[in-house]
């Protein structure tokens, strides 16, 4: 039914959540939205790549088209402003004149002239300059280049997908007729042999079924970064939306059984990643994560079965994939969290001979060395990890990108844990920053790395350098202040383990009675300890200091 609306109309019901209005626009436009990257960027691979880029930013900003129903010269704008953009990485630049792209994406009712279009055809582009591998599409490309500007982005989309004379016109801002007379022109300008190798490889060259789909897919990673963001009824509405378009999406189903996970609703996790185990039986994560839940939950016999089932999982895939990485690298996962470390460690191992690169599998493998108990090990495979060089903008938001800065935090809690405070101070920063930049939720980094200055300062206190832990606590103050929790500093000081830091500000006060930051910290730590009139007696020192501490304490967690 979809099929028969126009943009316009798919473009309002996509707007209202509906994946599957989208999808018929992405079918609808993806052979003229291909052909026009082809032609720009004269290789097909780069050519899906950004036509598949597209299609996500056209989908991410489809609430700033004023005019739905240029949805096409719209996207064409998006289309040609990203072929800009690779052009500039592939330092190609120069064979286009800078002028013949106006960074328009976010004026969607500006036409882009005719004269734009043609600017990116070039006569004198060579296959050398575009990097064509095949000596065919060499010849192809070649002879296409040799057509006049006009003709040759018309015969590109005419025969990428036999797209009709009214669909090329409507996407280039054209006339029916212009675009027969300039296909026509085109043909008698072509020997014939070369007419022939264009069609053939143009037909030989088409988006493959399942792009549509991957550009849905994409979208689902908006759902990912939500989950990573902790928005939890974000995340589930993204994923919901690909279960409307495709009702058996496993893969959706599991993540909204994450999203069920990570707010601890094991029950109901349970039941989404069960639901994807049955639409995907070789679904070796769905099973993986069935198991963890089931543990949380207590069902231990349950759990052991469901981690046996994603072992199978992965072995019957190994069996049709013997090579592939993130088969042994997710087996490895399993064997570890079932407390098979030995087959575990082997598993992982082995999907790092296949990709020496594979930071998710080293992260996994230096936590294995840690529950083992080889410390040194595990700090040498976490340092491997954070050496790997990992491009942010494509593991952003992404599944796996949190072994990152998962490796920097644990870093950072081995040094914790043998009293080396700058140097865990160092690598839990390196874990905040590295969550940050790769799009993952930064709470709990941000929370040990607090701890580790809290820490610093007890030991410092301790040591009788009093002036030092100020400092030092004070910083872990903030830091737990602004997350709102100061369970961990009233956990110490009520066991009596960060007492002398106490001692450390009372002593530093009376010292230096115009700090109204450390009054405030003082108040903070005797309200922790549970001394609330101590605890009013010196925020009233610090709110006399400076009227700003009033509003901070009524907001903060330390006096609630």
């Amino acid at each position: 039914m979809c099929n028969k609306l126009t943009d316009a109309q798919l473009v309002g019901k996509a707007l209202e959540s509906d994946m599957s209005a989208y999808e018929v626009l992405v079918n609808r436009y993806r052979s003229l939205v291909y052909g026009l990257a082809y032609h720009v960027v004269g290789n097909f691979h780069d050519a899906e790549d950004i036509a598949q880029e597209a299609f996500i930013k056209a989908y991410d900003s489809l609430s700033t088209l004023k005019d739905k129903a240029k949805f096409g010269n719209w996207l064409r704008i998006i289309t040609l402003n990203l072929c800009k953009m690779w052009l500039r990485k592939s330092t190609r630049e120069s064979l286009f004149e800078a002028s013949s792209l106006r960074s328009e994406e976010d004026d969607e009712d500006t036409s882009f002239r005719e004269d734009d279009t043609d600017s990116f055809m070039a006569t004198d582009v060579t296959p050398e300059d575009i990097c064509i591998n095949k000596e065919f599409q060499e010849t192809v490309f070649t002879a296409l280049s040799a057509l006049p500007p006009k003709n040759q982005v018309v015969i590109t989309l005419f025969y990428m997908d036999g797209l009709s004379y009214k669909e090329i016109g409507d996407f280039l801002d054209l006339p029916a007729s212009t675009v027969q007379s300039r296909l026509q022109r085109a043909r008698k300008q072509l020997k014939e042999e070369f007419l022939k190798m264009a069609k053939e490889i143009f037909q030989d060259n088409r988006l493959g079924p399942k792009f549509t789909q991957k550009v849905l897919d994409e979208i689902m990673t908006e759902g990912w970064k939500h989950l990573n963001a902790r928005e939890w009824s974000e995340a589930e509405a993204t994923f919901m939306k690909a279960i409307e378009v495709k009702p058996d999406h496993a893969e959706a189903h599991f993540y909204v059984g994450l999203v069920k996970e990570d707010q601890e609703l094991y029950e109901e996790a349970t039941q989404w990643y069960q639901k994807a185990a049955e639409l995907k039986p070789d679904y070796a994560q769905a099973y993986r994560n069935l198991a963890i839940s089931l543990g949380c939950l207590g069902k231990r016999d349950d759990a052991q079965v469901a981690y046996d089932k994603a072992i199978v999982a992965c072995k019957k895939l190994l069996e049709l994939n013997p090579n592939d990485p993130e088969l042994y690298k997710e087996m490895g996962e399993v064997y570890i969290d079932k407390g098979d470390l030995e087959n575990g460690m082997a598993a992982l191992k082995h999907a790092i001979a296949l990709k020496p690169d594979y930071f998710e599998a080293y992260a996994y493998l230096g936590h294995a060395y840690q529950s083992q108990g080889n410390i040194e090990e595990a700090k040498r495979i976490y340092k491997q990890t954070t050496e790997i060089k990992v491009d942010p903008e494509q593991f952003y938001g992404k599944p796996g990108a949190y072994r990152i800065s998962m490796a920097y935090n644990n870093i950072g809690g081995i040094y914790l844990d043998e009293g080396n405070y700058e140097q865990a101070i160092f690598y839990m920063q390196k874990a905040v920053e590295k969550a940050s930049e790769l799009g993952v939720t930064t709470d709990i980094y941000k929370m040990n790395l607090a701890v580790a200055y809290a820490n610093k300062g007890a030991d410092l206190a301790r040591k009788g350098k009093y002036a030092e832990a100020v400092a030092t606590y004070k910083e872990a103050i903030r830091r737990f202040d602004e997350l709102h929790k100061p369970r961990y500093i009233k956990h110490r000081l009520t066991r009596g383990e960060h007492l002398e830091v106490v001692d450390a500000f009372e002593d530093f006060v009376s010292q230096n009675p115009e700090d109204a930051e450390a009054y405030y910290c003082l108040a903070c730590l005797y309200s922790a300890k549970g001394n609330e009139s101590k605890a009013s007696e010196s925020l009233d020192k610090a709110v006399k200091l400076d009227l700003n501490y009033q509003q901070k304490a009524k907001a903060s967690k330390f006096f609630s």
